[in-house]
Formats: structure tokens, sequence, C-alpha cells
């Protein structure tokens, strides 16, 4: 009766439910160098295994509405038929509250996955693959664990898909290390530039100032750093790049 009255706490549910449906997907994400430790941060990485940095949008941060949720959460659950549907069932299985509070997390998740599509292509299609990989590998492991299927075939399709896992992990950190040297390049260009054009800068923003006063000089104002030269970047304490794929 006790251990009942324990299993039916809303808590307890919880993190019962993501430890099922994301042991293996985790110690997956170790394997990929990525810093998941526990099952704390464990039902939006299962299925989207990203964590939301400081460019994400206000929108992704805040408390969404049930209109939103109900909304977005339909989007997501297309998006999770396709390519997590072992999950996605497992998920909707879950009773009342918990289930609530894993769909705003996976909406969140789903948000940061679907911002890759437009911002870099080749990054969306990889996160697809491992989240589409990450289900495989949970599907198995759920056969083994309740005796379905052969298990010898089943632990040889396992070590098939961990190891297709591991490269795409591979494949995705390539990319975005791509994405990064191209950031630095372009970067190392506008200094470039704004090295050589110094004492024309010096002068261009020395005018601004003595015209408009202090108020043409205060922190991060468009003539203090960005605004001056069009070949320097943004501001990254002022204007936080929305647009960046490393989410």
């Amino acid at each position: 009766m006790e251990m009942s009255s324990r299993l039916a706490q809303p808590g307890r549910l919880l993190r019962l439910a993501a430890w099922g449906l994301c042991l293996i997907p985790l110690a997956l994400a170790g394997e990929r160098a990525h810093d998941v430790t526990g099952a704390a941060k464990a039902i939006p990485e299962a299925t989207f295994d990203r964590a939301p940095n400081r460019a994400d949008s206000k929108s992704t941060r805040s408390r969404m509405s049930e209109e939103e949720l109900a909304k977005e959460w339909s989007q997501a659950r297309v998006f999770l038929s396709e390519h997590a549907p072992r999950r996605l069932k497992q998920i909707e299985s879950i009773p009342g509250a918990p289930r609530e509070v894993l769909k705003r997390s996976l909406v969140r998740g789903w948000r940061r996955v679907a911002e890759l599509q437009s911002q870099s292509p080749e990054l969306y299609a990889t996160r697809v693959k491992e989240i589409e990989l990450e289900d495989q590998v949970y599907g198995i492991c759920f056969s083994l664990k309740h005796g379905r299927g052969d298990k010898a075939q089943l632990q040889s399709e396992l070590k098939n898909s961990v190891r297709n896992l591991f490269d795409a992990g591979l494949t995705e950190r390539q990319q975005r290390i791509a994405i990064l040297d191209k950031a630095i390049k372009a970067q190392r260009e506008s200094l470039d530039s704004d090295t050589k054009r110094k004492d024309q800068l010096i002068e261009e923003r020395y005018h601004i100032v003595s015209t408009e006063g202090v108020e043409g000089a205060y922190f991060g104002s468009k003539h203090s750093r960005a605004g001056a030269s069009p070949g320097t970047s943004k501001d990254p304490e002022t204007e936080p790049d929305s647009e960046s794929p490393l989410h």
C-alpha cells in the first residue's frame, strides 16, 4: 500500500518516466562528449539532446500558456511521430501532470531543433538522424528488457545502432566546428579591416560623439562598435545572434 502511494506521486512518476525513457540515450550522449550527468536532465535531452544556450529566443525560455502549449505540442507531436515514435508512445502513456511537464520540455527542445532547419540544413539533418537513431536504441532496449524478439539479433541491431549514433555524433561535432571556424574567419577579417582603417574609424566616431554628445557614446550604442564599421560583428553582450545554429 505504501509503495503504491509513493508511485502515485507526480514527482515520482516523472522521475520514473525520465529514467525509463532516457537511460540509454543519456549514456550514449555521454560517449559523444556532451556534459549530461544524471537523469535530472533526462527528458528534453533524451529526445533532442541539446540544452538551451543564452542565444535562445525569449519565447523559448518563457512559460507557455495552455493555448500556446496545445498549439506547439501539435506541431512537435508531428515531428516526434515521424522521428521518435517509440518514445512518443511511451510519453503519451504517462498519466496526468507528469505528462504535461514532459510535453512542455519536449516543445522547447523541438523548437531548438526546428530552428536549425533554416539556420543550417546540414546540421538539422544530422540532428534529426541522431534523434531517429536514439529512438531505435530505445526501442531495441525496450524489446530486450521485455524479452520480445530474438535476443542475439536484437543485440546485433543494438550494436549497429550504437555505432551509427556515435558516427552521427562525430559528424554533428564536425559541422558545429565548421560553423565556428567560419565565424572566426569572419571575425578575423573584420578585425583586420578595422585595424587597417583605424584612424578613419576613430575620426568617424569622434565626429559622431562630438555631434551627438554623451548619447552617442553609451555602451552598446550604434557608434561604440558595430554601427561605425560595416564589417564589424555584433556586440555579443548587447546584440546576441539569435540566428546562430549552435544550439
